[in-house]
């Protein structure tokens, strides 16, 4: 059922590229992580709803009552979690980089498509197909056979040791943090950049192509445009294009002006764009522009050097923009899911700390281990942080949204903790587990940025599910207690 309508969203989703991309340019990526989003949601959607509609139909509703129930209780925490993941990528349209734009496109195409198709095709043939629902049913899952992990005295087991954990949950909480901390400490020497992919790029006629270009010396071709509008005389050049000449990492500097208002420089150099030596290259030549030609005249540097550094700098910058609306949007929206102010704090600091756990460990294996020890993706923490945020949050509102349930029944938060676990380990462990896998995919191509943002959203995901989410989480929620729904009243002054 959930790889029908997991299906069905990519399928959705790529016919909707499809259109977007007769009236703007669709690249790579945006259909990459469009179809990843998709598949993952799609199954994880469809298997919240599949969850609670055998949940109603043990409990004797008809097929047609229990979609429909399945809809309206798994519906609402699936749209919840779709909001999460259109809100978490909003904030990349307000990065002044294209490419991030399409970034946020595909989340949010994924996100209102898998939605649709949970929330229409997924009823519709859980109605339909429920007398097949139990065919194949797995050995140890048959009435009085096996206990498996999650029956008889497996799950006797795990909920004994949930029940241990609300006995201490200070010293679960502080462990927790512990580990996440210490997988987060290489994060102190991450180092980001923007490089081709030569192993991609080998065998390619691109790939030959820049090859050629760093053996004659001239790879690092940059274009200095000198505009003097208003006036039909050259910029005088002469000092500027006599250093450059004397520069040993320059092969050829050579001036052309069009006669009217502009004054074009041709700087050919030996340093490969994108690497450091170029970066270094890239600022020696603005300084060596701004003492040597004549005072206010405006520079513009293009090339493949400079492209690279406008956009590593771009998404810089732009990673602090994102991070400040994602947290206060995430705040907002939990506040307003949960009428709680402790829960969202709670949730935002733990995300942080995941995403900075995932970007260790992300640099140990491609930096610290990786055989060539190849810089981080400068363009990484935008996607990660993003899709991660959005997938944790999805997973906070599984499992709160069942705490609060239970609590505003019966006001007991011990009580509601261990039921919300109960009910919801098995949901988040098998979403997250799908969602790893298929992000993990990821790394089976010849992309390097394909690996490190699969890697470090899978590691993300397995560590917010698991220490994070079945653990961290609930004792938290244990310590705080009543506090974990406090939300503060304005209190408006009666006129008189």
């Amino acid at each position: 059922m959930p790889l029908v309508v997991g299906g069905a969203a990519i399928l959705t989703g790529m016919g909707a590229l499809a259109v977007a991309a007769t009236l703007a340019p669709v690249d790579s990526t945006m259909l990459t992580y469009t179809v990843t989003m998709s598949l993952g949601l799609g199954l994880d959607y469809t298997l919240l709803i599949l969850l609670r509609y055998r949940q109603a139909r043990r409990a004797g509703l008809a097929p047609a009552v229990a979609a429909g129930r399945a809809a309206a209780t798994a519906g609402s925490t699936v749209t919840w979690c779709a909001a999460a993941i259109a809100v978490t990528s909003c904030p990349l349209l307000v990065v002044g980089v294209p490419w991030a734009h399409s970034l946020a496109l595909a989340g949010m195409l994924a996100a209102f498509v898998t939605l649709a198709a949970a929330l229409t095709l997924g009823p519709a043939l859980l109605s339909q197909l429920d007398h097949r629902l139990e065919w194949g049913t797995l050995p140890w899952h048959r009435p009085g056979r096996g206990t498996g992990p999650w029956r008889g005295g497996g799950r006797v087991r795990w909920v004994r040791g949930a029940e241990r954990m609300m006995r201490r949950p200070g010293r679960y909480a502080l462990a927790t943090v512990a580990v996440l901390a210490l997988a987060a400490l290489p994060v102190l020497h991450l180092r980001m950049g923007l490089h081709y992919d030569r192993p991609a790029l080998a065998g390619t006629d691109i790939g030959a192509g820049l090859a050629g270009l760093e053996r004659d010396g001239v790879a690092g071709l940059t274009t200095v445009a000198l505009p003097h509008p208003g006036r039909a005389t050259p910029v005088d050049t002469f000092a500027f294009q006599q250093a450059l000449k004397t520069d040993p990492r320059v092969t050829m500097a050579t001036v052309l002006d069009n006669g009217r208002d502009l004054t074009v420089m041709l700087v050919a150099d030996r340093c490969p764009p994108d690497g450091a030596a170029a970066a270094g290259f890239q600022r020696d030549l603005r300084a060596l522009a701004a003492r040597l030609l004549p005072a206010g005249q405006p520079v513009l540097a293009v090339g493949p050097a400079a492209r690279l550094g406008d956009l590593a700098a771009g998404a810089v910058n732009g990673l602090w923009q994102v991070l400040a609306v994602v947290l206060l949007a995430s705040f907002v929206l939990l506040m307003v899911t949960f009428r709680s102010l402790l829960i969202p704090v709670k949730a935002v600091a733990m995300n942080v700390l995941c995403v900075c756990a995932a970007f260790g460990l992300l640099t140990v294996v491609f930096q610290d281990l990786g055989g060539g020890g190849a810089d981080i993706n400068a363009l990484l923490p935008l996607i990660v942080f993003t899709i991660v945020f959005g997938l944790s949050l999805d997973y906070e509102v599984f499992l709160v949204h069942r705490i609060a349930e239970h609590y505003r029944r019966g006001g007991d938060n011990t009580a509601a903790v261990l039921h919300g676990l109960r009910h919801t380990a098995r949901p988040i462990t098998l979403a997250a587990a799908i969602m790893a896998v298929t992000f993990g995919g990821l790394m089976l191509t010849r992309r390097l940025d394909f690996q490190q943002g699969g890697f470090a959203v899978a590691a993300a995901i397995v560590l917010d599910a698991t220490i994070i989410r079945m653990v961290l989480v609930p004792s938290l929620m244990r310590l705080l207690g009543r506090g974990n729904w406090w939300l503060p009243r304005l209190s408006v002054p009666r006129r008189r």
